[in-house]
Protein backbone atom coordinates (compact mmCIF):
# COMPACT_ATOMS: atom_id res chain seq x y z
CA UNK A 1 0.00 0.00 0.00
CA UNK A 2 1.37 3.72 -0.83
CA UNK A 3 1.81 5.82 2.09
CA UNK A 4 3.92 8.78 3.71
CA UNK A 5 6.99 7.08 5.88
CA UNK A 6 8.77 9.55 7.94
CA UNK A 7 11.60 9.07 9.59
CA UNK A 8 13.51 10.30 12.19
CA UNK A 9 12.71 14.08 11.15
CA UNK A 10 14.26 16.74 13.15
CA UNK A 11 13.81 20.93 12.63
CA UNK A 12 15.93 23.33 14.20
CA UNK A 13 15.99 27.03 14.06
CA UNK A 14 18.45 29.28 15.94
CA UNK A 15 18.10 32.87 17.59
CA UNK A 16 21.35 33.85 17.69
CA UNK A 17 23.66 31.40 19.15
CA UNK A 18 20.22 29.53 20.90
CA UNK A 19 19.08 26.53 19.01
CA UNK A 20 15.37 26.02 19.40
CA UNK A 21 14.04 22.36 18.63
CA UNK A 22 10.79 22.51 16.47
CA UNK A 23 10.45 18.80 15.46
CA UNK A 24 11.95 16.67 17.85
CA UNK A 25 12.67 13.15 16.19
CA UNK A 26 9.41 12.37 14.13
CA UNK A 27 8.75 9.04 13.36
CA UNK A 28 5.24 8.09 11.82
CA UNK A 29 3.52 6.32 8.76
CA UNK A 30 0.16 7.21 7.12
CA UNK A 31 -1.44 5.97 4.57
CA UNK A 32 -2.61 7.57 1.26
CA UNK A 33 -5.84 8.53 -0.31
CA UNK A 34 -6.75 9.79 3.13
CA UNK A 35 -7.41 13.52 4.49
CA UNK A 36 -4.89 13.44 7.53
CA UNK A 37 -5.97 16.16 9.94
CA UNK A 38 -2.82 17.61 11.84
CA UNK A 39 -3.41 19.56 15.30
CA UNK A 40 -1.81 21.55 17.41
CA UNK A 41 -1.63 24.82 19.19
CA UNK A 42 0.34 27.94 17.56
CA UNK A 43 4.46 27.03 17.77
CA UNK A 44 3.36 23.35 18.45
CA UNK A 45 5.46 22.89 15.49
CA UNK A 46 2.83 21.76 12.63
CA UNK A 47 3.42 24.68 10.64
CA UNK A 48 6.51 23.69 9.59
CA UNK A 49 6.09 20.02 10.03
CA UNK A 50 4.05 21.19 6.94
CA UNK A 51 5.87 23.16 5.22
CA UNK A 52 8.89 20.48 5.00
CA UNK A 53 6.29 17.18 3.61
CA UNK A 54 5.46 19.75 0.98
CA UNK A 55 8.68 20.71 -0.09
CA UNK A 56 8.71 24.21 1.14
CA UNK A 57 12.07 23.79 3.83
CA UNK A 58 14.17 21.61 4.24
CA UNK A 59 14.58 19.13 7.82
CA UNK A 60 18.22 19.69 9.41
CA UNK A 61 17.73 15.38 9.55
CA UNK A 62 15.88 12.76 8.61
CA UNK A 63 13.66 11.23 5.54
CA UNK A 64 10.49 11.35 3.90
CA UNK A 65 9.34 8.84 1.54
CA UNK A 66 6.06 10.31 -0.08
CA UNK A 67 4.92 7.68 -2.62
CA UNK A 68 7.83 5.89 -3.22
CA UNK A 69 9.94 8.91 -3.47
CA UNK A 70 12.45 10.10 -1.11
CA UNK A 71 11.57 13.72 -1.02
CA UNK A 72 14.47 14.43 1.32
CA UNK A 73 16.78 13.29 -1.06
CA UNK A 74 16.31 15.04 -4.08
CA UNK A 75 17.82 18.24 -6.00
CA UNK A 76 16.32 21.72 -5.61
CA UNK A 77 15.49 21.27 -8.94
CA UNK A 78 13.88 17.95 -8.92
CA UNK A 79 11.76 19.18 -5.65
CA UNK A 80 10.97 22.47 -7.99
CA UNK A 81 9.32 19.89 -10.40
CA UNK A 82 8.17 17.85 -7.95
CA UNK A 83 6.11 20.21 -6.52
CA UNK A 84 5.14 21.72 -9.63
CA UNK A 85 3.16 17.79 -10.47
CA UNK A 86 2.92 16.47 -7.45
CA UNK A 87 1.64 18.78 -4.86
CA UNK A 88 -1.14 21.56 -4.43
CA UNK A 89 -1.01 23.86 -1.70
CA UNK A 90 -3.77 25.84 0.02
CA UNK A 91 -2.71 28.74 2.92
CA UNK A 92 -4.73 30.56 5.42
CA UNK A 93 -4.26 33.92 3.57
CA UNK A 94 -5.50 33.13 -0.12
CA UNK A 95 -2.34 34.36 -1.99
CA UNK A 96 -4.03 35.32 -4.90
CA UNK A 97 -2.90 38.24 -7.25
CA UNK A 98 -5.31 40.84 -6.81
CA UNK A 99 -5.16 42.76 -10.66
CA UNK A 100 -5.88 39.11 -12.29
CA UNK A 101 -9.24 37.18 -12.89
CA UNK A 102 -10.00 33.98 -11.02
CA UNK A 103 -8.90 32.50 -14.58
CA UNK A 104 -6.01 34.10 -14.54
CA UNK A 105 -5.02 33.07 -10.74
CA UNK A 106 -5.93 29.28 -11.37
CA UNK A 107 -3.94 29.32 -14.17
CA UNK A 108 -0.71 30.46 -12.72
CA UNK A 109 0.53 26.61 -12.36
CA UNK A 110 -0.19 25.78 -16.04
CA UNK A 111 1.33 28.68 -17.33
CA UNK A 112 4.43 27.96 -15.18
CA UNK A 113 4.15 24.01 -16.32
CA UNK A 114 4.40 25.43 -19.69
CA UNK A 115 0.93 24.99 -21.69
CA UNK A 116 -0.59 26.90 -23.61
CA UNK A 117 -2.59 29.65 -22.76
CA UNK A 118 -5.81 27.75 -24.44
CA UNK A 119 -5.01 24.91 -22.77
CA UNK A 120 -4.47 26.55 -19.51
CA UNK A 121 -7.73 28.40 -19.55
CA UNK A 122 -9.80 25.06 -20.64
CA UNK A 123 -7.98 23.55 -17.60
CA UNK A 124 -9.03 26.31 -15.29
CA UNK A 125 -12.33 26.90 -16.28
CA UNK A 126 -13.01 22.60 -14.99
CA UNK A 127 -11.17 23.63 -11.97
CA UNK A 128 -13.58 26.20 -11.16
CA UNK A 129 -16.49 24.67 -12.02
CA UNK A 130 -15.06 21.85 -10.09
CA UNK A 131 -15.48 24.09 -6.82
CA UNK A 132 -18.26 25.62 -7.62
CA UNK A 133 -17.28 28.93 -9.10
CA UNK A 134 -17.86 28.64 -12.97
CA UNK A 135 -20.06 32.10 -12.84
CA UNK A 136 -16.78 34.14 -11.15
CA UNK A 137 -14.36 32.99 -13.67
CA UNK A 138 -13.78 36.92 -14.68
CA UNK A 139 -14.30 38.47 -11.38
CA UNK A 140 -10.80 40.13 -9.24
CA UNK A 141 -10.10 39.15 -5.79
CA UNK A 142 -11.30 42.11 -4.56
CA UNK A 143 -15.06 41.45 -6.05
CA UNK A 144 -15.43 38.06 -4.03
CA UNK A 145 -16.04 37.00 -0.44
CA UNK A 146 -13.56 35.52 1.78
CA UNK A 147 -15.12 32.11 1.06
CA UNK A 148 -14.91 32.46 -2.47
CA UNK A 149 -11.00 33.59 -3.09
CA UNK A 150 -10.46 30.78 -1.08
CA UNK A 151 -12.50 28.10 -3.45
CA UNK A 152 -10.22 30.32 -5.83
CA UNK A 153 -7.55 29.06 -3.83
CA UNK A 154 -8.58 25.69 -4.13
CA UNK A 155 -9.32 25.31 -7.40
CA UNK A 156 -5.38 26.57 -8.47
CA UNK A 157 -4.34 23.94 -5.70
CA UNK A 158 -6.45 21.26 -7.86
CA UNK A 159 -5.63 22.47 -11.42
CA UNK A 160 -2.55 20.35 -11.59
CA UNK A 161 -4.30 17.22 -10.58
CA UNK A 162 -2.14 16.66 -7.95
CA UNK A 163 -1.96 13.76 -5.80
CA UNK A 164 -1.21 15.29 -2.12
CA UNK A 165 -2.54 18.41 -1.15
CA UNK A 166 -1.06 20.32 1.84
CA UNK A 167 -3.82 22.78 3.56
CA UNK A 168 -2.22 25.14 6.07
CA UNK A 169 -4.79 26.70 8.17
CA UNK A 170 -7.41 26.93 5.36
CA UNK A 171 -10.25 27.67 7.29
CA UNK A 172 -8.26 30.46 9.35
CA UNK A 173 -9.54 33.39 7.79
CA UNK A 174 -12.88 32.59 7.36
CA UNK A 175 -16.24 32.85 9.20
CA UNK A 176 -17.84 29.20 10.93
CA UNK A 177 -19.96 29.32 7.98
CA UNK A 178 -17.69 29.54 5.42
CA UNK A 179 -15.44 27.07 7.30
CA UNK A 180 -18.12 24.72 7.34
CA UNK A 181 -18.66 25.22 3.75
CA UNK A 182 -14.86 24.93 2.66
CA UNK A 183 -14.10 21.86 4.94
CA UNK A 184 -16.96 20.15 2.80
CA UNK A 185 -15.60 20.94 -0.25
CA UNK A 186 -12.54 19.74 0.49
CA UNK A 187 -13.57 16.82 1.38
CA UNK A 188 -16.00 16.08 -1.22
CA UNK A 189 -12.25 16.67 -3.56
CA UNK A 190 -10.65 14.31 -1.69
CA UNK A 191 -13.10 11.54 -2.65
CA UNK A 192 -14.08 12.57 -6.18
CA UNK A 193 -10.44 12.87 -7.40
CA UNK A 194 -8.87 10.35 -4.67
CA UNK A 195 -5.49 12.50 -3.73
CA UNK A 196 -4.37 12.96 0.12
CA UNK A 197 -4.49 15.96 2.29
CA UNK A 198 -2.75 17.26 4.93
CA UNK A 199 -4.38 19.56 6.94
CA UNK A 200 -3.02 21.76 9.58
CA UNK A 201 -5.39 23.49 12.18
CA UNK A 202 -5.47 25.00 15.38
CA UNK A 203 -9.23 24.59 15.56
CA UNK A 204 -10.72 20.97 16.99
CA UNK A 205 -13.40 21.04 14.84
CA UNK A 206 -11.91 20.89 11.91
CA UNK A 207 -9.21 18.23 12.94
CA UNK A 208 -12.41 15.54 13.64
CA UNK A 209 -13.52 15.53 10.39
CA UNK A 210 -9.96 13.89 9.45
CA UNK A 211 -10.02 10.17 8.23
CA UNK A 212 -6.91 10.10 10.27
CA UNK A 213 -5.97 12.88 13.20
CA UNK A 214 -3.00 13.81 14.34
CA UNK A 215 -1.89 16.13 17.66
CA UNK A 216 1.34 17.73 17.76
CA UNK A 217 3.27 18.91 20.83
CA UNK A 218 6.31 20.94 21.63
CA UNK A 219 7.40 19.21 18.53
CA UNK A 220 6.24 15.24 18.68
CA UNK A 221 3.04 13.76 17.74
CA UNK A 222 0.94 12.67 20.66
Amino acid sequence: MMSLKISELKKSYFLGTEEIPVLKSLSIEFPLNKMITIMGASGSGKSTFMHILSGVDKADSGKIVLDQIEITSLTEKEITLYRREKIGIIFQFFNLLPYLSSLENVSIPLYLSGLSKILAHKKATESLIAVGLENRIHHKPSELSGGEQQRIAIARAIVNDPKFIFADEPTGNLDSENSEKILTLLKTLQVEKKFSIFLVTHNPEIGRAGDIQVIMKDGNLI
